[in-house]
């Protein structure tokens, strides 16, 4: 009989393909983001939309970054309806700006791209607010 570990390191020199999905970069959530949003989801849109907009030549100057639903699922692997009540999750917060757009409507080029961008001051009034309340809670003064 082998062991799980036998039969993993086989699979890996039979399936290389395997072995790349399974060292594919990790995906991070901020610890802090579950709580201030209240969703995991929504906390992982917004680790990555950071992480995104920090990759060099990703955002413009303003740091606005486009990314198609498909790029997002692709990405960190949420559906389309996780990604959408992430995204209007996001909004209501005030974290994440959207602009909807769509390619050369009426061309078979045609797909939705939606360009965001990650409030930074909010975030931050945020995570603040957020650290008072638990500092608070804890009888701290």
């Amino acid at each position: 009989m082998h062991s799980p570990d036998d039969q993993l390191a086989r699979e890996l020199n039979a399936n290389p393909e395997f072995a790349l999905f399974m060292l594919d970069l990790p995906i991070v959530v901020q610890r802090a983001f579950i709580p201030l949003t209240g969703r995991v989801t929504a906390a992982l849109m917004l680790s990555w939309a950071i992480q995104v907009t920090d990759e060099p030549g990703v955002a413009d100057a303003e740091g606005w970054f486009a990314k198609g639903n498909d790029e997002w699922h692709a990405d960190i692997g949420l559906s389309r309806d996780e990604l959408h009540t992430a995204r209007d999750c996001l909004e209501q917060l005030g974290l994440l700006q959207v602009k909807r757009e769509a390619t050369e409507p009426g061309t078979s080029a045609f797909r939705r791209v939606n360009h965001y961008r990650v409030d930074l001051k909010r975030l931050s009034q945020l995570l603040l607010a957020h650290a008072e309340k638990l500092r608070q809670a804890k009888g701290m003064h």
